[in-house]
């Protein structure tokens, strides 16, 4: 055998015997992740490539384009703002309910409604019926002041910890923060009143 062979055939050896023994002290003093955390990781993961997914195909098809908006879809995990139970379909394009007779709007619709609004950072508006707070966790992200309107309560699993809302019946708003740049109402209604109007400013 050729000589520069034969010191080749040692060199490659020696690299594997190298490798495996960097692999066998990696593999001995590594600490494990905890098997929650992984899960955790896991789950973060998915839920982020969902997001994405909604953003995308579900969002910017249907001509939503405001880039502010769409940072902040892209950014609020959704799967917060439902219970536990419907976590997995938080992304599906369709309306899940969050509490008593109050409904999480479909992210087209929610993302066409805030679109439509025309808000600009340092606005202020009034949330209607904002449910579990998804919407107003949008805005927020998009630099606008939020006072979130609401009579019901969200479903126990979602956490209310960070659910600052205003209690009170719908119609009459909240003329104590008035005036607002505009008005959300999460939701069809038959009959809008002069007093909530007179709200804007």
């Amino acid at each position: 055998m050729a000589e520069w062979l034969r010191r080749g055939l040692q060199i490659l050896v020696w690299g594997f015997d190298s490798l495996r023994g960097l692999h066998q002290n990696c593999l001995l003093y590594a600490p494990l992740a905890p098997a929650n955390a992984t899960k955790l990781r896991v789950d973060t993961m998915i839920a982020e490539t969902q997001r994405q997914m909604m953003v995308d195909g579900q969002i910017r098809t249907n001509e939503v384009s405001n880039p502010a908006l769409l940072d902040a879809l892209y950014a609020v995990p959704r799967e917060s703002f439902v219970p536990r139970s419907a976590q997995s379909v938080a992304y599906v394009d369709r309306e899940i309910e969050v509490g008593t007779g109050r409904f999480l709007l479909s992210p087209m619709v929610a993302a066409k409604l805030i679109q439509a609004l025309e808000l600009r950072e340092g606005d202020k508006v009034l949330d209607i019926a904002g449910g579990s707070g998804y919407s107003r966790a949008i805005m927020e992200r998009m630099g606008v002041h939020v006072t979130m309107l609401e009579n019901v309560t969200p479903e126990s699993s979602i956490d209310a910890s960070g659910i600052d809302a205003v209690t009170g019946p719908l119609n009459e708003g909240v003329a104590s923060h008035a005036p607002f740049s505009a008005i959300l109402i999460n939701g069809s209604v038959d009959y809008v009143s002069p007093s909530l109007l007179a709200q804007l400013g």
